[in-house]
């Protein structure tokens, strides 16, 4: 059976977010606890993982970076081998038998775009992704980086990341 993914609630009063972006690419496969999008909450981005195992599907309308979105939106689904979605289900022409799907309802607009603010936003640019707190210290100390390789859980830049760069361009302008 399909699994949805849904926008969820990062803090006891968070009604919306920013969708920051999808770290998996839609028809990939997913493993239970894989990263899957960085939703931007009132404090911070975090990025959301996968609760069940199968293939990506992401919705026809679904959020892409800097779209506000809505706790508990349906944005796509986990599926099993040979399953279809809802979104697929909804575009099937019409059965043998004369009659067709009915659409579901239709969705709600999506609200204005948001620009990123680099102070609070998840930064990625492909699949390199910087933390909020790395990318406030990388900006405060003059440091390029996306040209920091990143140590964190699927290459995230951390803070301490940025750090060492700073500290190794310190020593080699020093020596």
């Amino acid at each position: 059976m399909a699994v949805e993914i849904r926008i969820p609630r990062l803090g006891w009063t968070m009604e919306e977010g920013v969708f920051r972006g999808w770290l998996k690419e839609d028809g990939a496969r997913i493993k239970s606890g894989d990263s899957i999008f960085v939703l931007e909450g009132e404090k911070t981005a975090q990025e959301i993982e996968a609760t069940d195992d199968g293939v990506l599907k992401i919705g026809p309308t679904g959020p892409s970076d800097g779209d506000m979105v809505v706790v508990g939106d349906l944005i796509g689904h986990l599926l099993g081998e040979g399953e279809q979605s809802g979104f697929e289900i909804a575009a099937a022409p019409p059965d043998d038998r004369g009659g067709s799907v009915q659409p579901p309802a239709t969705p709600p607009p999506r609200a204005s775009r948001i620009e990123p603010d680099s102070s609070h936003a998840e930064v990625s640019t492909g699949t390199l992704t910087i933390s909020p707190r790395a990318a406030r210290t990388a900006a405060a100390l003059g440091i390029d980086w996306t040209k920091i390789r990143g140590t964190g859980r699927t290459g995230r830049i951390r803070e301490r990341d940025v750090l060492a760069a700073a500290s190794q361009r310190n020593a080699a302008g020093s020596a």
